[in-house]
């Protein structure tokens, strides 16, 4: 709503005015429409400063109202008649002058600044004379004389009342303006009463966390629920969207922590430090897209102390279920840098009393992403307090695989292909590590199922046995010992293990056997290697692994 009345407002004060003025008029002097003696004279002054300074002043240039208020006066001062006066001849001329003078130098003030105006809006003179004419060209200044001389020349003084009464009336009208207040009071009190109903306030401002995380002594600690919207107004008067994260009880108050997320484009009616409720979805969610970058995104939390570019440090939203191994990411100059959760651990959040207990999440920097080069490291860390974001339904484009790269995964909780690249992984050394149930043995097969579709021979040595069914489609081969040389070398190496001290005999027996066994092996790979039909080799050991 607008700071000032309406025009229609207006109209119905300059309504209301008349209405006073004509009925005072017509119980002073009898007569219901004005004349030309000195009597109408109050009455036109007052009927053309109501028009003027509440119909024109809104909608037109200060030099134009100005002008015509001043030309206005200068004919209800001209027109007067104030021969018969008497004693007050002299008094009431000296008055007439006075006001005729005055009305014509704001006359010709505003008229100059009129011309300025019109030859440029950033003529200092221009704006010198504005400035004079809105001072001194004010209604209650130019209408004031010939109004006086319509109230002491029109009445007898000395025989009624009524002079004083109208003084005091025109004094009142003109410095009070009693029904513009009124209107005035009227709408405060009303845009108050709403901004109540829509926007209550739940809250004062506590303590403000560099630049834009807020603690908030709540008065209705229901109200501030995780990701619930409020306006705050800040010290400085500016107000600003609150998301709210969590609350605290801290001896006999409640207190709250959010997040400043977007100013407010239509600031409610409000004092510095106060907190309302204001909490719309749609405009929740339209925030954080704003801030994000991705529709539908969600608040995981925000960045604390001892992060560094390698690792952050973020305290958990705390109705967000986040897991190990998800992807979360901050805009960092206007870049999306993903990070990786690796581990999480309470804490205590520091507050004068009650701590309170909070998650804190480590990240890991995957950097930014593009579907030609993957992810690349960003070279600088989030400010303090940065927010940090959650997208699972975020569609990345679709990795691009350049000659020798297949897919082995997606990152947890994306659509982001992990590409490797099978010439790297078989030409150089390559190790696959992990804790059980990781899918080490699942990644193994597809590196042996792409390295066979690229035209390599690849020779794997299964100590699970679990090889030779999974691969069985690809017609391996088995360049092993059999079963007897099996048992054999179960024995022999047995047979080290509970010998005698040192068992010297035992481990002779053991290398003249490895060295019988050793070329019939060597045959079965060169063979191998020479075939041209055969591309996948498994020298099975889990007989000599199995445990006794």
């Amino acid at each position: 709503m607008a700071d000032h009345l309406n025009l229609r407002q207006r109209a119905i004060i300059v309504g209301l005015n008349y209405l006073l003025f004509h009925s005072v008029f017509s119980y002073t002097t009898g007569k219901f429409f004005p004349t030309s003696g000195l009597e109408s004279l109050w009455l036109l002054s007052g009927v053309s400063l109501w028009l003027f300074s509440l119909l024109s002043s809104p909608w037109f240039r200060p030099p134009r109202d100005t002008f015509a208020n001043a030309v206005t006066a200068l004919v209800l001062l001209l027109t007067s008649d104030l021969s018969g006066l008497g004693d007050l001849l002299a008094p009431l001329w000296l008055l007439k002058v006075a006001g005729i003078t005055w009305a014509a130098i704001v006359g010709i003030a505003s008229f100059a600044a009129l011309i300025r105006q019109d030859q440029s809006n950033l003529d200092p003179v221009g704006k010198l004379l504005r400035r004079l004419c809105d001072t001194i060209g004010r209604g209650e200044l130019v209408y004031t004389p010939p109004a006086l001389i319509g109230i002491i020349g029109g009445f007898d003084m000395a025989a009624t009342p009524i002079v004083p009464a109208l003084l005091i009336l025109w004094m009142t009208m003109v410095l009070f303006r009693p029904f513009e207040l009124a209107f005035n009071l009227l709408r405060q009190f009303w845009l108050d009463q709403n901004a109540l109903v829509s926007a209550p306030q739940i809250g004062n401002i506590d303590r403000i966390d560099h630049p834009n995380i807020l603690r908030v002594k709540l008065q209705r600690a229901s109200s501030w629920r995780p990701d619930t919207l409020h306006i705050a107004t800040m010290p400085d008067g500016d107000q600003k969207y609150v998301l709210a994260l969590f609350s605290q009880i801290q001896g006999s108050e409640v207190v709250g922590t959010g997040i400043c997320i977007a100013p407010v484009a239509e600031p409610i009616v409000s004092s510095p430090g106060c907190v309302h409720e204001s909490h719309n979805r749609n405009k929740t969610k339209e925030f954080l897209a704003t801030m994000s970058g991705v529709q539908d995104a969600e608040l995981a939390g925000f960045t604390v102390e001892r992060s560094t570019i390698g690792n952050i440090y973020f305290e958990s939203s705390e109705n967000l279920e986040l897991s190990e191994g998800e992807v979360v990411f901050a805009r960092i100059r206007g870049e999306a840098i993903f990070y990786q959760i690796v581990e999480a651990q309470t804490t205590e959040e520091t507050f004068d009393q009650n701590p309170k207990g909070a998650q804190i999440v480590r990240a890991v920097q995957l950097g930014s992403f593009s579907p030609i080069s993957g992810f690349q490291k960003y070279p600088w860390l989030p400010n303090m307090n940065m927010p940090l974001f959650r997208a699972p339904g975020m569609n990345f484009e679709e990795t691009i695989l350049n000659e020798g790269d297949f897919i082995i995964g997606k990152v947890p909780s994306t659509n982001i292909g992990v590409a490797v690249n099978i010439d790297e992984l078989i030409t150089y050394h390559s190790a696959i590590l992990g804790i059980t149930g990781t899918g080490k043995t699942e990644l193994a097969l597809d590196v042996i199922r792409e390295a066979i579709a690229k035209g390599s021979k690849v020779f794997c040595v299964d100590f699970t046995g679990e090889y030779r069914h999974r691969l069985n489609d690809l017609k391996p081969s088995f360049p092993g010992l059999d079963a007897k040389e099996v048992a054999e070398f179960d024995a022999k190496l047995f047979a080290v293990d509970t010998g005698t001290y040192g068992a010297p005999q035992e481990k002779k027996d053991l290398d003249t056997f490895l060295k019988g066994i050793k070329k019939g092996v060597q045959t079965k790979v060169d063979e191998f290697l020479r075939s041209e039909d055969q591309n996948l080799a498994i020298l099975e050991l889990s007989e000599i692994s199995r445990p006794c």
